[in-house]
């Protein structure tokens, strides 16, 4: 089983979603994003009984002054807000195992894929197959008559993805969580946006809410136009304030303390005065 499990594994070339989430997890400080939780709009997608709209888009502005050198070495900051809620919504999720199981994804810009919809599935597929012997023997068998060394077909990769969802939501409520969506191009934005909702939308024909997604991403004409017509959360400035000041206070002290003082100024409070809720 465990060479199969590993011949799968490498078939998928998945992205380590893990360590991604590690590292959001670790900049979360106690307490961040607790304010999402208590959403009307959030616990609603989240009942685990009765769910109407399975379909949630968090946003946040753009964030404003990018191109200003002096604040490079802290565009993390800007941006960290989504992420860290994303952290925090993905750990309440999976404490609520085995009755809902969760696939998550970060998307970076960094990742530069050809077509971000394989890599999502790919991510998803594996994700789900660890925690299932019968789904991972499924994938195993379909990989070997696949042709392919690693799976990057998308429409093979759609096909099992959609089975796959559509199979474990019999048994279990499927949460999805894409964090960043913004990140990649916009054809990719589309692709994976378009394609998940069909699943979804599909899916609830039979039964709302056995597979549910929350997308997070910049509140931009793209989004807007993806996401138009589902429930949406925008985080305002107002909304977690506290949390990017404590984010940025942070990382303040960890480059001062690597790079030298930054004398009169506090980048912290410029950060998070021009994050606008992101």
């Amino acid at each position: 089983m465990n060479d199969r499990r590993a011949s799968v594994l490498q078939w998928l070339s998945f992205v380590n979603m893990e360590s991604r989430h590690e590292d959001a997890s670790m900049d979360r400080h106690p307490g961040t994003g607790k304010w999402l939780l208590q959403e009307e709009k959030f616990r609603e997608w989240f009942d685990n009984n009765y769910c109407a709209e399975p379909l949630l888009w968090l946003n946040g502005k753009p964030g404003a002054g990018k191109s200003n050198p002096e604040l490079e070495c802290l565009k993390s900051a800007e941006r960290s807000g989504k992420t860290v809620v994303s952290s925090l919504v993905i750990e309440e999720l999976r404490s609520h195992l085995p009755l809902i199981r969760t696939v998550f994804f970060y998307c970076r810009q960094s990742d530069g894929y050809r077509n971000g919809l394989v890599a999502v599935a790919r991510t998803f597929l594996s994700q789900l197959a660890i925690l299932d012997d019968g789904l991972l023997l499924w994938i195993y068998e379909k990989a070997a008559k696949s042709g392919e060394t690693v799976l990057s077909s998308a429409n093979l990769a759609k096909t099992l993805l959609s089975i796959a969802l559509q199979t474990c939501s019999k048994t279990q409520k499927m949460f999805i969580v894409i964090d960043g969506l913004d990140e990649y191009s916009r054809n990719d934005r589309k692709d994976i946006a378009g394609w998940i909702r069909s699943v979804i939308e599909d899916s609830s024909k039979e039964d709302v809410g056995t597979i549910r997604c929350l997308f997070i991403s910049q509140d931009d004409g793209a989004a807007r136009k993806d996401f138009i017509d589902i429930p949406s959360i925008s985080i305002s400035s107002n909304s977690h304030q506290e949390d990017i000041q404590a984010y940025c206070n942070t990382w303040h002290d960890k480059i001062g303390n690597k790079f030298g003082s930054f004398g009169h100024r506090n980048l912290a409070n410029i950060v998070t005065a021009r994050a606008q809720g992101m």
